[in-house]
């Protein structure tokens, strides 16, 4: 796989949105140094880092994905960006922080998974339950025969 290309081969699975924290964002150093310009492009970043895992590596490669023509600008707004998104063992860029809110995202959808699936194993169990005690009901047995013809000759 080519590190440089903005897709990754394998997205991660899907997670629709991650949550933003404008605090933490406003009170960060890093960010407080960067033009308004360059909190945008931070901000694209991390929202392509979420939707497909991960950066390419080069500087490049980001600026023309961003769309950013004025190099200085770009060059400028670098020596900041660089420092969210490290590079990688694989070769790719990757925000630690964002990857940290990516683990704990998963770990809480697939405890909303679990408890979901469980409540509705025990709704079902439920309801067949109640199905089954409600036929039983509806139909006579030889036993609410006999106690109804008691009723009826008293």
């Amino acid at each position: 796989m080519n590190s440089n290309t903005l897709r990754e081969q394998s997205p991660p699975e899907s997670l629709s949105w991650f949550p933003f924290f404008p605090k933490d964002w406003l009170l960060e150093e890093t960010v407080r140094l960067m033009s308004h310009a360059g909190r945008g492009m931070c901000i694209d970043l991390l929202s392509q880092q979420w939707a497909v895992g991960s950066l390419p590596t080069e500087s490049e490669a980001l600026r023309t994905h961003l769309r950013v023509t004025h190099r200085a600008l770009w060059n400028t707004q670098w020596r900041f960006l660089q420092t969210f998104f490290p590079v990688c063992e694989d070769g790719r860029r990757r925000n630690p922080q964002l990857e940290q809110v990516r683990a704990e995202q998963h770990l809480k959808r697939e405890k909303r998974v679990t408890a979901g699936t469980q409540g509705g194993h025990k709704k079902a169990s439920n309801a067949l339950a109640m199905l089954q005690q409600s036929s039983s009901n509806a139909l006579p047995t030889d036993q609410n025969r006999s106690d109804q013809r008691e009723r009826v000759n008293l």
